[in-house]
């Protein structure tokens, strides 16, 4: 980005209509990422309707795992990029940002609230800086406590401290928000804001590609969309296209996505004898999702641990069944086994190959859960539901003193 955009985008103002300086809100998150920017575009657009302005730090511009096309050129909200510093600890597969000159900025900005993302740097500069700022401090989390090292002592009295000190609360879903509870919050003072994506881009190009572009085939395929590292069990769900094979040899699993463990789990595809039966599409864009969903029967979601599962949320607002692991924490909130979708357990790998095998024998079932699936993400997880849960965490937070936020959105 050319100096000149970036400091005019650094330094910007949100007037509200009377032509009056909007209190400020200001997120603090690591990325500017392709399902973000839509959520806070519709944020920003929900704050200003009730006289308040949105402003969104991000610790770096990109970091060299991610391989998405970042869009600023759609973002309207106002924003800074920081300076990219980061870590990666041996043998994890996430980075952590230092965000440097982060209280500066928000110093010379003067927020009434911030945001902050989970229990990262910025939520512990937050902390040391709260009577510096003298603004009110909310923090954004979807952790569990099923992360690995969230039960060792040192991380819980951290986390426990910076509950302690927090003004308020935004939940990506209940079992985040029991976690909060766990460690202390205040239920009142708790929002969920269900973490979500744009929703009707997933539901609208995924139909055209339905009714436009794609033959029809009587080959049944699987998607895992999904980066291919230990944590996210492809090696699990690999054992499961085994016993699969043995029930049926009319599908293909298609793996779109890429990662450190990707030549180990193509070198098992061939120890297993799945060449004709997986297939590794590689990383793909979100502009080129929709196709891929369209011709799914299903979405498999085998991770041994997420916060969330966003992809889910792709799948279902694209009218795609989803077999969800249980310790995705999407599969608490949004899908009703046998309804809309299932959550099974990929340790048990040929039960989840039987129960994929019953569900391809019928189609009547499969047509009916994804009218259900799109039905409960339009209704339950578009990003005007998630936008309300941000404005009403800060009424809860006590933000609203500085003006009436607890009008409709």
């Amino acid at each position: 980005m050319p100096v000149g955009i970036r400091h005019a985008l650094e330094n910007r103002i949100s007037v509200d209509r009377s032509g009056e300086t909007a209190p400020l809100i200001v997120i603090v998150t690591n990325l500017p990422t392709p399902y973000r920017i839509p959520l806070f575009n519709v944020l920003d657009r929900a704050l200003s309707r009730i006289g308040l302005s949105l402003h969104v730090i991000f610790g770096a511009k990109s970091e060299a795992r991610r391989k998405w096309s970042v869009p600023l050129q759609e973002c309207e909200f106002s924003y800074t990029i920081l300076e990219p510093r980061g870590f990666k600890l041996a043998g994890a597969e996430s980075v952590s940002f230092f965000y440097p000159g982060l209280v500066r900025t928000l110093y010379r900005k003067r927020p009434v609230a911030v945001i902050t993302d989970g229990f990262s740097v910025a939520t512990t500069k937050l902390w040391l800086s709260k009577p510096l700022l003298q603004a009110k401090h909310l923090i954004w989390s979807g952790a569990t406590g099923r992360e690995a090292n969230a039960g060792h002592l040192a991380r819980r009295i951290q986390r426990r401290v910076l509950i302690r000190a927090a003004d308020g609360f935004v939940a990506y879903g209940n079992r985040a928000k029991r976690y909060l509870m766990k460690l202390g919050a205040p239920e009142n003072r708790i929002s969920i804001a269900t973490n979500t994506v744009d929703t009707r881009f997933f539901e609208t190009e995924s139909e055209f590609w339905r009714k436009k572009k794609i033959a029809p085939s009587d080959e049944k395929i699987l998607l895992c969309v999904s980066n291919v590292t230990p944590g996210k069990n492809i090696v699990g769900l690999l054992a499961v296209a085994r016993h699969l094979v043995d029930m049926r040899q009319d599908f293909i699993l298609k793996i779109v996505g890429d990662g450190p463990e990707m030549e180990h789990c193509r070198q098992l595809v061939s120890k297993l004898g799945l060449d004709k039966f997986v297939s590794f599409e590689g990383y793909k864009q979100k502009a080129e999702l929709p196709k891929y969903l369209a011709e799914s029967r299903c979405l498999v979601f085998p991770t041994h641990h997420d916060v969330w599962g966003l992809v889910v949320v792709e799948a279902m607002a694209a009218g795609v069944p989803c077999f969800a692991s249980l310790n995705a924490g999407v599969a608490g909130d949004l899908i009703k086994h046998g309804e809309n979708g299932f959550v099974v357990d990929f340790s048990d790998a040929e039960r989840v190959a039987r129960q994929v095998s019953e569900f391809l024998d019928n189609p009547a079932l499969g047509a009916d859960m994804a009218i259900k699936a799109r039905e409960y993400v339009r209704k339950k997880a578009n990003l005007d539901i998630c936008a309300q849960g941000f404005v009403r965490a800060l009424k809860l937070a006590g933000a609203d003193k500085y003006q009436d936020i607890s009008g409709n959105i």
